[in-house]
């Protein structure tokens, strides 16, 4: 008799789980419902926190089944922004002059044969984090991971294979003697 019970017990307990997981959805975590339009107002929000439903939410529950079924649409999005035609004397953005000590890191660098992209910015920016590590804010392996990513997206931006190693270690040298 014990295991007839058992059995039931079993049985009425992978039933249970089955009308659960079917309630559910049966697992399927797909968003398909088209969100209202409408803004949520006290009455709604009051419905969410009731147990009984009042008078109004109902009422808006059907307004809202009534625009759905009517097939309302949402708005359409704001429009992308319009080009605005600059003057013909417009500058365009302007970099900011490199100081005699940013000069001297980016020549002392093209002295040690490493190619940089641009106006050198970059360069500069692995350069303050050497010098930044030198001060104690990063330890060292940290500064050199950043000074590698950086060398990293220079050789990118410049459209070429380098040896990642090598070219963080010569930054490196060269921003302590030439920068920090």
């Amino acid at each position: 008799m014990r295991t007839a019970v058992g059995r039931g017990l079993v049985a009425a307990a992978a039933l249970a789980a089955v009308a659960v997981t079917a309630a559910c959805g049966g697992g399927d975590s797909t968003v398909s419902a088209t969100p209202s339009t409408a803004a949520p107002t006290e009455a709604s929000s009051a419905e969410t926190t009731s147990a009984e439903p009042t008078e109004t939410g109902d009422e808006d529950r059907d307004k809202d089944d009534e625009d759905e079924a009517d097939g309302d649409e949402l708005p359409e999005s704001i429009p992308p922004e319009t080009p605005v035609e600059l003057p013909e004397d417009y500058p365009g953005p302007q970099a900011p002059e490199l100081s005699e000590r940013d000069q001297g890191f980016l020549d002392a660098l093209g002295e040690a044969g490493v190619e940089y992209s641009g106006d050198g910015e970059i360069a500069i920016n692995a350069a303050n984090l050497v010098c930044a590590a030198e001060e104690g804010h990063y330890d060292e392996m940290q500064m050199r991971a950043f000074v590698l990513a950086i060398v990293s997206s220079d050789a990118q931006i410049l459209g070429k294979e380098v040896d990642g190693a090598a070219i963080t270690e010569t930054y490196i040298d060269t921003a302590r003697k030439a920068y920090c």
